[in-house]
């Protein structure tokens, strides 16, 4: 979530020098892409894919009409041009990512931004030639017309005049509700089940050999009595990965040459005829994957270890399981798809939930992995249970397998600190691989919080969620006293008694230097709702268990936030940024120093989240959600952008954003909330859908842009706060 420093100034010097060179690049890869266009038979993009990803990204704005891409199954039918898609298992970090933006396919036992490339091929041969599908060639007659995403799958389509051959990748899951269902063995597997079908498209009966491999191969040999070829991982030295047959097993020849193995499926097939190889991808890790040094030492391996001994036990599962795994498998994926309505709503959930999946880690301390714990990166990040993070994931650990929402509620609560004010809870729980006992983000206040308003907040929150899913009352009832530590330390950060903190507040979760109201302003109306949503769901939890004396507090100071926002909206009109009069800017914005009472925003309803997505009612809540009704539409209106032609072409965080900083998820979040609470409709999905349908970059939440803003700088890549977009399958 990190990304601008504080050096303003310094900023804007670089991005200058940069804007020099890359329009110089854009000039020479401008002539290079013209000239090489002319002789490409496939997407005029993947002729670029050999250039490195941020080249990809500026030859490549998505320019066409979504709605025009879709067939009516709800398929994508567009050519992948830039395109990214993360497949990885549930926890246990294996991966098998393509990138068409790169023309090449990253894999590894420990999972995105740790791979390397795999090498992978797959090319036809018939009696007069040898065609590679994939890497993708420029003069190749086959073209990449369609790519299908499910929330379980990927399917890539290469078509020829004669031919069609479809790869199907899919990753098993079902929902579970405790790390014991039996269901998790199947989830944390390391495999994929790799489907490849060729059709003969021509009048007459065809022969072919169709062949597949990766680098990297060592031997080839049996798994169960199946053909399989075993290869090396490319990260870590106890890794191995094995491709294996399931099907035609008469028809298969494994083979390993200059240091590549694979299979070459011999087939014939009649007039309009189909035939699938089946196999089985998989990979294993005997090692240490995470370590935790303070307050104890604790070495984590994958929790995989817990149902298998190695590598051939993976494979057996996959093979024996295989009618009940697809079973499972294809009723999650049609249940959800019978929620969803929108063809391009499906695109952008199954892109969310593969890049969420991408970033977690199922791990034990023990082999036989009694206990387990669940950690989640933040994106490329790489920071572990990131707090502001898991306010917007979480909405997916809650539908379909809440018990790892617990996991993370422990680890945060195991690593509170305390500063002037009270307990505060953490950003992150470490970077990368290893845990801490302060946090990895070096900001102000880190040896603590550093934002002890928003996580404090975001915890009691993401309590709420969690007790609503479950229903794990023994669980609650023993976080009670926590959770009012939590609400006291918030209280006394509101010095002027208007219910809002004012003073050690640290930062929020929009950590940039293009607004300050909303990055650290104090009285904020941003953090004022949050907390009030915080302390309304703590009222909720702590009528339930008949706790009335952690009532009064979190009671007193709803009331005063709802009080006080309704005073700043007859006083002014709107609900402001910051209701502190005194507060200024500090970068100028039209050429004069803006107030906080001035400014406003459509960020300043995200903190209503889970409070819109359960239906949570109280006096103070609602009171709030009626001026949000008649003040929001103009806050929304304010936060727009546009070009000099009055084009829509953005949503900023702001009505005055230096950067044009926007989250993709906070701003569907907000068009949710909104939609919910007071039937506004936004219009986030239009403004991102096309930026994210064809993206170097799989879920990419976050941009900015400098004038003329059009095409925006993607700035976050696979990251999984996409996952907010659960909320409407609840």
């Amino acid at each position: 979530m990190k990304f601008w420093p504080e050096n303003q100034e310094r900023i804007q010097k670089i991005a200058v020098i940069l804007g020099l060179l890359f329009s110089g690049l854009a000039i020479l890869f401008g002539i290079v892409f013209i000239r090489y266009k002319k002789s490409a038979q496939i997407p005029s993009c993947l002729t670029l894919s050999s250039f490195p990803l941020d080249i990809a990204s500026s030859v490549c704005p998505q320019r066409v009409n979504p709605e025009n891409l879709f067939l009516a199954d709800g398929r994508i039918q567009a050519r992948p041009n830039c395109l990214a898609i993360m497949n990885s298992r549930f926890g246990s970090r294996f991966n098998f990512d393509w990138l068409f933006s790169e023309n090449k396919i990253n894999s590894g036992i420990l999972g995105t931004f740790e791979d390397k490339e795999t090498g992978f091929d797959l090319s036809l041969r018939n009696e007069k030639e040898t065609v590679r599908l994939f890497p993708i060639l420029p003069n190749s007659r086959f073209a990449v017309t369609s790519v299908d995403l499910g929330l379980t799958y990927q399917q890539t389509d290469f078509v020829s005049q004669d031919a069609l051959v479809s790869l199907k990748i899919i990753s098993p899951f079902s929902p579970t509700e405790s790390f014991q269902d039996e269901a998790n063995k199947m989830n944390v597997a390391p495999f994929f089940y790799l489907q490849i079908s060729l059709t003969n498209k021509t009048a007459q009966k065809q022969s072919a050999g169709l062949k597949t491999s990766f680098s990297q191969a060592t031997e080839a040999g049996l798994s169960g009595g199946l053909k399989a070829v075993y290869f090396r991982d490319g990260v870590r030295k106890e890794g191995r990965r094995a491709l294996v047959v399931l099907s035609n097993q008469d028809q298969i020849k494994p083979f390993i040459a200059n240091k590549r193995g694979g299979f070459e499926w011999l087939i014939e097939l009649e007039p309009g005829e189909t035939d699938t190889l089946r196999l089985v991808y998989a990979g294993f890790l005997d090692g240490k994957v995470l370590t935790q040094d303070d307050p104890v030492h604790r070495l984590f391996t994958f929790a995989y270890h817990r149902w298998f001994g190695d590598l051939d036990e993976v494979i057996r599962f996959a093979v024996v399981e295989e009618e009940e795994i697809l079973a499972k498998t294809i009723n999650f994926e049609n249940k959800v798809g019978r929620q969803i309505i929108s063809p391009r709503r499906k695109w952008l959930l199954a892109q969310a939930f593969h890049s969420y999946l991408g970033n977690t880690w199922l791990v034990c301390e023990e082999a036989d992995c009694p206990d387990f714990d669940w950690f989640v990166w933040e994106g490329h990040f790489k920071y572990l249970n990131t707090l502001d993070v898991a306010h917007d994931y979480a909405v997916l650990e809650g539908l379909f397998f809440p018990w790892v929402l617990k996991s993370e509620l422990n680890s945060w609560q195991q690593a509170a600190k305390k500063d002037d004010w009270g307990v505060v809870i953490p950003h992150d729980l470490g970077s990368r691989f290893r845990l801490k006992n302060t946090q990895a983000y070096g900001i102000p206040g880190w040896e603590t919080s550093g934002m002890p308003v928003e996580e404090n907040s975001n915890f009691i929150l993401l309590t709420f969620w969690y007790w609503r899913q479950s229903q794990d009352q023994d669980f609650i009832k023993e976080l009670l006293p926590f959770l009012n530590e939590l609400i006291v330390s918030l209280a006394k950060r509101d010095t002027n008694n208007n219910g809002i903190a004012d003073e050690g507040i640290g930062i929020t979760t929009y950590d940039n230097d293009g607004n300050a109201a909303l990055k650290q302003g104090p009285d904020s109306s941003y953090l004022g709702i949050k907390q009030l949503a915080a302390y309304t769901s703590a009222l909720e939890i702590f009528k339930t268990f008949n706790r009335e004396d952690f009532y009064q507090t979190a009671s007193e100071q709803a009331e005063l936030i709802s009080r006080s926002l309704e005073a700043a909206f007859e006083k002014y009109g709107l609900i402001p940024l910051s209701l502190d009069s005194e507060f200024k800017e500090k970068i100028a914005f039209e050429n004069k120093t803006i107030s906080g009472i001035e400014e406003q925003g459509f960020a300043i309803i995200t903190g209503l989240f889970y409070p819109a997505l359960t239906g949570l009612k109280h006096p103070a809540l609602d009171n709030v959600v009626s001026l949000l009704r008649q003040a929001y539409p103009q806050a929304y209106q304010k936060s727009l952008a546009k070009d000099e032609n009055g084009t829509l072409i953005g949503l900023k965080l702001t009505q005055y954003q230096d950067l044009g900083l926007g989250w993709v998820s906070h701003s569907l979040m907000a068009d949710f909330i909104s939609q919910k609470l007071f039937d506004f409709s936004g219009q986030a999905e239009d403004i991102f859908f096309p930026l994210l349908l064809d993206n170097p970059q799989a879920w990419a939440d976050g941009y900015y842009f400098k004038e003329p803003l059009y095409p925006p700088q993607i700035t976050l890549g696979f990251y999984p706060r996409g996952a907010v977009l659960f909320a409407d399958l609840y």
